[in-house]
Formats: C-alpha cells, structure tokens, sequence
C-alpha cells in the first residue's frame, strides 16, 4: 500500500485555498447583503484541487476546523459544512464518471438533498429547534424554491468551473 504525498506546489496551493475560503466565509458573516456571494466564492476556491486525490478533501476538512474557531457566528459556517463546502468535490467526482446530462444533474440534486435533509435533522436534534419554525412559507413552496436555489447553484457553479477549467487551469501547473 502506498502512501499518497501532496506536492510543494499543491501543498501551498491547499493553504492558499484554506485561507481564501475561510476569509470568504468570514467576508459573508461581516456583510449580510453579500452573505451568499462569499459563501458561494468560499465554495468555489476547492475548484483547484478538486482534481487531486486527497488535497480538496483534506481543505474541505480544515476549512471546516477553522470555520468553527474562527468566525463569529455558526450560520455561514453551517451552510457551508452542510452545502457548499463539499459541493465542488463531489460534483467533480460525478462529473468524472457520468456523461448523462440528467444523470448529472438528478445526482447533484439527490446528494444535496440528502445533505440538507441529513444536517436539518441534526440541526434539530442538536438545538431542538424545528428548522421550519424559521421560514414562514408553506413546506412545498419552501421545497421547491429549495430545488430551484439548488439548481441555480449547479448552473452557476458550472459556468465558473468552466471558466476556471479554459481560462485560468494553465496559470495553476
């Protein structure tokens, strides 16, 4: 069995991405308006290493640790653990093994959903709080405005990680 060792060049580029997604992380807990923008911008940092075995989880994971000591509030850092920090991992490891448009897409939804449903669960019997009691607007119109923002995320992530893969991928040996 051998052992799998990072690289000088991936292993900076892993610090670099730590430190952009949780000062992104940290930009979205200090400016309510662009909560979202930073967050999905934390999320896209893992796009350079989510090729390489190892490295995007091992960001993921300490993103995830300093996210918690880090930022002042847990909401951001939720959602993040919950959605958007793994998103780009597992899309690519998808992307990599399907060519199906529909299988594409329907995967990313079901692994979504099953996170957000999974961490709602555990929100709830961690805080004992119902998350629903947050949210005003009946539960299927919550669901599929969930669908759609989940949606939203895949084509937007997508035309980003297309831009990365033509423009910016031969910047990054």
């Amino acid at each position: 069995m051998s052992k799998t060792k990072l690289k000088p060049h991936t292993l900076s580029r892993c610090a670099m991405v730590i430190s952009l997604s949780v000062l992104y992380l940290y930009a979205a807990e200090m400016l309510p308006a662009g909560c979202f923008v930073f967050a999905f911008l934390a999320c896209l940092c893992m796009e350079p290493l989510a090729e390489q075995r190892g490295a995007g989880l091992i960001s993921f994971i300490a993103v995830t640790l300093l996210g918690f000591f880090l930022l002042p509030s847990r909401l951001i850092w939720f959602f993040y653990v919950a959605v958007l920090g793994h998103y780009g991992l597992m899309r690519n490891w998808l992307y990599a093994r399907t060519r199906s448009i529909w299988l594409r897409t329907g995967g990313m939804l079901l692994y979504t959903n099953v996170f957000l449903v999974a961490w709602g669960f555990v929100f709830h019997i961690a805080i004992d709080i119902s998350v629903l009691d947050f949210f005003t607007t009946p539960l299927p119109l919550l669901i599929i405005l969930a669908e759609a923002g989940i949606l939203m995320l895949g084509v937007l992530y997508h035309f980003c990680s297309v831009f990365y893969q033509r423009k910016l991928k031969r910047f990054f040996p």
